[in-house]
């Protein structure tokens, strides 16, 4: 019943004229059937009346149909309308802390996927009430014709629902499980959108997430093959037994008992037309158990779902939605509450867009060849056995890392934005290397470069003595454990490929202070919604136990405390150095640039200096 209310709760005048206009579409249709079968058992002799009259009920039935069927379309629209914006407000108007705690796979999945499984009740239900309303007046035209014949019709119909329906109570069972599995779908999408870089370093971990996305993939095809499949049975069921009933009217009731012939052709000319109808309705009941799970999910968003009002517009419906506010200020503030002063607007809309050089890269983002676009988006699985059998954590050590006239460029329609480049650097392992320089120096793009990240326009990259080419690249990856500043966490630990210990993860959780905020199962992660610093320790903790060769932070220490940015750059990064490890951190925190092996300042693209702590900068 909330379905129904809330699809037809629009406007209830619509609703009335639309329900009206369907019955007498209904009713006509019934009338054509009876002037048909009249016309053929009676062997009536045609005339201008007659014709006319069969003309007329046509064409009424014509109107009739398209007049209600386009007034169900409008109030069925207007209701997704209704929905969709009713939804969007809600959320906008709960609390923050309820928002995260629902997390942003669920809440994507509501909104597109539930609210698209009601959006089909709307597209259907015109039809289906034109439908319900032809076999509600058929039916009652049988039953005038015979109400014995009539009796025995509805015993198979009831036999026939009875079976559909508890046939479908275990198909929406599996439709349910469905879209449990689709909220964690949704999170695996995020992780390929918001993890890529994560994911493009790491092949191991890139090989577990793709097989737990697949076995979520083919969860989720499982239950609904099933859920459908049952929903087949059923509706087959209930066919067949409105089959039998034809054969028992047709070829056993006039066996035992006299029926005229008026009323045996009536009920095999009404029943053949109550086919199609009644096939359309039987088939939409799948999408109606979709919808009622879709809605049942939305529902469990606690959002406080209402039904709106009649002829609820945008502002009724946010009036609705923030009743506890009294007046209109209050209304304008809530609308408004992101309209501070234009620094802060560009600090939501672009937080990690610190500068010109975040700018070009929000406008090109990855601008590689097409090989390696092809491999993040589809990671090829050939590719990645060979690498599964190429890379081995032993060999991957660093000695020694050469940028040789390294340039990359950013463009826009055949025009150059921005250039890095040329860079000449080295760089050994057991070695810190801070990064610095201002907002546009070219950073970040210097930090995808040398993780392999980006493809040089110009230059040459060396690792271990050997040229990193196309064929390299993947390899050259596997070298690096990188915390980027807009970084993704993956909950699974276990997917590095290494055998660790909870025990283990622990320990490390106790070192990084967040032993009392998050637990470890099975290598898997309690929690990551944390705040920004503690969930950067827990970018952190993954680095630790990927121990690659080389790490790479990207303003790391920006959200931490004091103190545990002083852990950071006194006691980790050394930590790191005397394991062999080379260290290359990009920061603004001066304070601590004493404790760094050499110094590398970026200025628009290019290395303005390059010097060893004990030289003078």
């Amino acid at each position: 019943m909330d379905l129904i209310r809330l699809l037809l709760s629009s406007s209830w005048k619509i609703l009335i004229l639309a329900a009206i206009v369907s019955l007498l579409s209904g009713v006509t249709t019934t009338g054509i059937i009876a002037v048909i079968n009249n016309t053929q058992v009676n062997s009536l002799t045609l005339n201008a009346s007659l014709i006319w009259g069969f003309v007329g009920l046509c064409l009424f039935r014509f109107l009739s149909s398209v007049i209600s069927q386009t007034l169900l379309i409008s109030l069925s629209q207007k209701a997704i309308l209704n929905l969709r914006m009713l939804l969007s407000q809600r959320i906008l108007a709960s609390p923050f802390y309820h928002i995260e705690n629902l997390g942003n796979n669920r809440i994507l999945a509501t909104l597109t996927d539930d609210v698209q499984s009601i959006s089909n009740i709307a597209l259907i239900l015109p039809r289906i009430c034109v439908n319900i309303v032809i076999v509600v007046s058929c039916l009652l035209y049988l039953c005038w014709l015979s109400p014995t014949l009539f009796l025995i019709l509805i015993l198979f119909i009831v036999i026939g629902i009875i079976g559909y329906q508890l046939t479908a109570n275990k198909a929406t069972t599996f439709l349910l499980k469905a879209r449990e599995q689709q909220d964690k779908l949704f999170n695996y999408f995020r992780g390929i959108t918001d993890g890529t870089k994560e994911l493009m370093l790491h092949y191991k971990k890139r090989e577990t997430f793709l097989q737990d996305l697949q076995a979520t993939a083919e969860s989720y095809e499982h239950e609904n093959v099933v859920g459908m499949s049952i929903f087949a049975l059923a509706a087959s069921w209930a066919q067949i037994m409105f089959f039998v009933a034809i054969g028992i009217v047709i070829f056993i009731l006039p066996a035992l008992k006299n029926t005229q012939n008026q009323v045996l052709s009536g009920y095999v000319l009404t029943i053949t037309y109550l086919i199609v109808p009644l096939d359309a309705i039987i088939n939409s009941l799948s999408t109606f158990s979709k919808a009622f799970v879709a809605l049942d999910k939305i529902k469990s968003l606690d959002l406080k779902l209402t039904t709106p009002p009649k002829d609820i517009n945008f502002e009724d419906n946010f009036k609705l939605l923030t009743s506890t506010q009294e007046t209109e200020e209050d209304n304008l503030k809530l609308l408004t509450s992101v309209q501070e002063i234009e620094e802060d607007n560009l600090k939501l809309l672009t937080p990690d867009l610190e500068n010109k050089e975040d700018n070009l890269k929000l406008l090109t983002s990855a601008q590689e060849t097409k090989e390696d676009n092809l491999k993040l988006l589809t990671f090829d699985q050939e590719s990645r056995e060979d690498n599964s059998l190429i890379f081995s954590d032993s060999e991957l050590i660093c000695q020694r890392l050469e940028f040789s006239d390294v340039t990359y460029k950013y463009q826009s329609e055949d025009k150059y934005l921005f250039t890095v480049g040329p860079l000449n650097l080295t760089f050994s392992a057991g070695e810190i290397v801070f990064v610095i320089g201002g907002n546009g120096s070219g950073k970040s793009t210097f930090i995808k470069l040398l993780t392999g990240l980006y493809i040089p326009d110009t230059g040459k990259i060396i690792f271990n003595g050997k040229l990193i080419t196309a064929e390299e690249r993947e390899w050259y990856r596997q070298h690096f454990s990188v915390v980027f500043f807009d970084f993704y966490l993956f909950d699974n630990l276990l997917s590095l490929g290494k055998t660790i210990s909870d025990d283990q993860i622990y320990d490390y959780l106790v070192k990084l202070q967040l032993n009392n905020k998050v637990k470890v199962k099975n290598g898997v992660l309690s929690t990551t919604a944390l705040s920004q610093g503690q969930r950067k320790r827990l970018a952190l903790l993954t680095a630790y136990l990927e121990d690659r060769a080389i790490y790479v932070f990207d303003e790391w220490a920006s959200d931490q405390d004091p103190i545990f940015k002083n852990i950071f750059y006194t006691q980790i990064l050394p930590d790191l150095r005397s394991q062999g490890k080379l260290v290359i951190a990009v920061t603004h925190d001066d304070q601590y640039y004493h404790l760094s092996d050499r110094i590398i300042k970026l200025n628009n693209g290019i290395v303005e200096y390059d010097k060893l702590q004990q030289q003078p900068l």
